[in-house]
């Protein structure tokens, strides 16, 4: 009797924690097209009136005199001890910061840059990135993401004054339907320049944020917190952030020559969005295989994707030289020439009172964590010596494994999974299917009480 009520119990519970999983797959594999064009295949041609290309001009090359001021800040990374002090035998933080897209596609980079021989052993990647944070979540210095960062230092043995370069991809999130475009990625644009003057405060030493947007996501069916086109249009707020500080505006100034320094030098990292199914120029595609079922999120295919193109663009960026162990040689310095960067309409202007303030997450997050989150600190680190000749093939080093510490080698990494959040009302179900099971526990028990003793049993 009790094992057929517990049985029951346990099947209702099953049964509505399983339709419920299943309910929330939200992806959809006929949506393979927005139809809008990549930034970088826009060019000079233009989507609701802003002209495309990465870089002003419908260009997606960067400007020589911005090119020049980055090489200038890339030739201040080098080694450094905790206290931020230059020590040959010190350490080069790489880190990431964003969302849970971000942190997955940073703890595949993890495994792809660790399998690199070239990369140099003074490199520490940190993945800094965290789920459920968006941009807005990072303007208060004071707020719980830092704390979360700052713990995922401590736990890579590294400190913020020895982080020097940073992989920034970090959106925002909706929970409602965005505002029409270009408020929402003038607000985008707003509120990430607000993060990087943060950032920028948080690490003193930090030099260079290669930027990223989001990768397409057309494939969620349902609700999304970046839903399609806001995904696409956010690429344009990158740009016009970059275009700001190549412009000389003064609340992004990475100039020291020219003031005080408000932020990292900011660059386009690798353009992650393509349209779906549709090739772009060289192409690149998001196929319905690269997304997780939740529609949102890259799977490990989409995520080891977005990871070799972080490494890619690193291996052809000369401001990276530092990442492979080579001095940045300055040889021209920057002049302060002027570039005509996008209008758009409505448009008030980047100025300082038009950045957000620093208040916390308007979310009420305040460093909130999604599940399998709590203390995940992904890093990769080289502790011994110099990786010797980029061009000596007998340099190897095995890709390394997850939750694994190779010791007394020149690699060591810790890698921390991440759960699928699971929704709410899943728990409410399986919370009720526990009571029934309970109730039925009790009742059987006082049944078998009142009843007459087995005869098998009382013989």
């Amino acid at each position: 009797m009790l094992g057929a009520a517990v049985m029951s119990a346990m099947l209702v519970a099953f049964g509505a924690t399983s339709a419920l999983a299943q309910a929330g797959n939200d992806i959809d594999c006929s949506l393979t097209s927005t139809g809008n064009t990549p930034i970088n295949d826009l060019g000079t041609g233009t989507y609701e009136g802003a002209e495309g290309g990465l870089y002003p001009g419908g260009s997606n090359e960067i400007t020589d005199d911005h090119f020049a001021l980055g090489m200038v800040r890339a030739s201040e990374i080098i080694p450094r001890n905790e206290a931020g002090e230059p020590d040959p035998d010190g350490k080069i933080v790489f880190a990431s910061i964003g969302v849970s897209n971000t942190r997955r596609e940073f703890t595949a980079f993890l495994s792809v840059a660790g399998a690199d021989p070239d990369m140099a052993d003074s490199i520490v990647l940190v993945n800094g990135a965290q789920n459920g944070e968006p941009v807005s979540a990072w303007l208060d210095p004071s707020a719980g993401v830092w704390q979360l960062f700052d713990r995922a230092l401590t736990n890579a043995g590294v400190t913020a004054a020895q982080v020097q370069a940073a992989w920034v991809k970090i959106p925002e999130g909706f929970t409602t339907e965005p505002p029409a475009f270009p408020t929402n990625a003038l607000e985008y644009r707003n509120e990430l320049t607000s993060a990087l003057r943060t950032i920028q405060d948080k690490m003193p030493n930090l030099q260079v944020a290669y930027m990223s947007s989001r990768i397409y996501g057309g494939y969620n069916a349902v609700s999304s917190p970046n839903p399609e086109p806001n995904a696409y249009e956010e690429g344009f707020g990158v740009k016009w952030v970059i275009e700001a500080q190549m412009a000389g505006n003064p609340v992004l100034n990475a100039n020291p020559d020219t003031g005080e320094v408000e932020a990292p030098w900011v660059a386009w990292g690798p353009y992650l969005w393509a349209d779906g199914t549709t090739p772009r120029a060289d192409g690149t595609t998001w196929q319905c295989g690269d997304i997780n079922s939740d529609g949102i999120h890259p799977n490990g295919a989409g995520s080891d994707k977005v990871a070799g193109m972080l490494l890619d663009f690193l291996h052809e960026e000369a401001t990276a030289d530092w990442f492979f162990g080579d001095p940045v040689v300055v040889t021209e310095e920057p002049t302060g020439e002027s570039v005509t960067t996008s209008t758009i309409a409505g448009d008030t202007g980047l100025t300082e009172a038009a950045l957000p303030t620093t208040s916390p997450d308007s979310r009420g997050s305040g460093g909130r964590q999604e599940t399998g989150s709590e203390g995940a600190t992904d890093s990769t680190r080289r502790d011994r010596g110099d990786r010797g000749d980029r061009s000596d093939p007998t340099s190897t080093t095995d890709a390394p494994t997850a939750t694994t510490e190779t010791t007394g080698s020149t690699l060591a990494t810790v890698t921390v999974g991440e759960r699928e959040a699971v929704p709410p009302i899943v728990w409410a179900l399986v919370g009720v299917g526990v009571l029934m099971l309970g109730f039925l526990a009790v009742r059987a028990m006082r049944r078998g009480e009142t009843e007459p003793p087995d005869d098998d049993l009382a013989q």
